[in-house]
């Protein structure tokens, strides 16, 4: 995520290690994810147009992710933020924490190595990311939203960023309907389904609502079982379903009018300085997790200090910014969220 810079992608602008917790720090995206917005608000699902336009935000960040050699493998409307404002963007704390354990295997086969070379010296390896044969090769993901080639692979070749273009039309059929299709079956149903069957297609809706040729055309696409048959991101901003995509203040007065920010339901504000920062928290699919809120307008710098304070209070192993000396383009909170079991690294 730290090489990642793109409006459409939720931004790492710090992480540290607390025990064993691997605690990453992002802006804040205070209406949570879409998924959340729609089991209290829409749980039949979303108008076309209010689906076109959230697609088309996890588009344009799914073409930068795929630009620069990366695979988001787990696109759902779990994973799918937005702001107050209307902003979307893609998050991917799950899939960042089972990265990390293949990761840190990778890790310390390499160490194994570069000691064994140097004569049993003990050199430290640089961690730039999980190689890319690494990351294509893992089963990672949500059963309903993984495509037949990442369920059950055909060779050794692992897959590629048309993983991704499956996932997309699962989350459109979940945006329109509510839930992904196969959602009530068992998981082990659903991957037996999903590699031995035709893909789904987009209905109409049971409560009555009609869906259009276009949006039918676009599922369909994206859930060829074909990979290479797929579009590619870039492609898919060009169909004409996408066409009809609106803006941050459409999504702002369509979808979240009425809508209580998250944090006023189940977080509460953390004070500068408190001794009492480490809170626990429900995420939109009800996994507990535990987090920090930082004070708002604080920029980079003042996110760097007052990390590195909690650092200190806390009696933290290790603190790392992120790599731009720029604040974050978005004003308001930070968020701490604690991701996965650090104790290796």
């Amino acid at each position: 995520m730290r090489r990642f810079d793109h409006p459409c992608v939720l931004k790492l602008l710090a992480c540290f290690v607390s025990g064993r917790q691997l605690w990453m720090v992002t802006p804040f995206m205070g209406q949570g994810s879409i998924r959340s917005v729609m089991l209290r608000h829409f749980p039949q699902g979303l108008e076309e147009v209010v689906v076109a336009s959230i697609m088309r935000y996890v588009l344009l960040g799914l073409q930068y992710v795929h630009k620069n050699g990366g695979i988001h493998r787990d696109i759902k409307a779990e994973n799918i933020l937005i702001s107050e404002a209307g902003q979307v963007c893609l998050g991917d704390f799950g899939v960042a924490a089972t990265c990390l354990a293949s990761l840190m295997d990778h890790h310390q086969q390499q160490q194994h190595q570069q000691r064994s070379s140097a004569g049993g010296a003990d050199v430290a390896p640089l961690c730039l990311g999980p190689p890319a044969e690494l990351r294509a090769k893992t089963f990672v993901g949500t059963p309903c939203w993984m495509a037949p080639e990442v369920l059950a692979p055909q060779d050794d070749e692992g897959y590629d960023a048309s993983a991704d273009i499956w996932s997309v039309g699962i989350t459109l059929m979940e945006l329109a309907l509510g839930k992904p299709p196969l959602a009530r079956l068992p998981p082990m149903r659903i991957i037996l389904n999903t590699v031995i069957n035709p893909p789904p297609t987009l209905q109409d809706s049971p409560d009555g609502r009609k869906f259009s040729k276009a949006f039918k055309d676009v599922v369909s696409a994206c859930l060829s079982k074909d990979p290479p048959a797929r579009p590619t991101a870039a492609e898919l901003l060009n169909h004409r379903f996408f066409k009809q995509a609106k803006g941050s203040a459409f999504l702002q007065s369509h979808l979240l009018s009425g809508v209580p920010q998250q944090a006023s339901s189940h977080r509460a504000r953390v004070k500068k300085g408190s001794k009492e920062m480490m809170q626990p928290a429900v995420g939109g699919s009800g996994r507990k997790f535990s987090e920090w809120l930082f004070p708002p307008g604080e920029g980079r710098e003042g996110l760097q200090r007052f990390a590195a304070g909690a650092a200190a209070e806390h009696q933290l192993d290790a603190i790392a910014a992120g790599p731009s000396s720029t604040a974050p383009a978005a004003a308001g909170d930070y968020i701490a969220v604690a991701m996965a079991d650090a104790g290796a690294i």
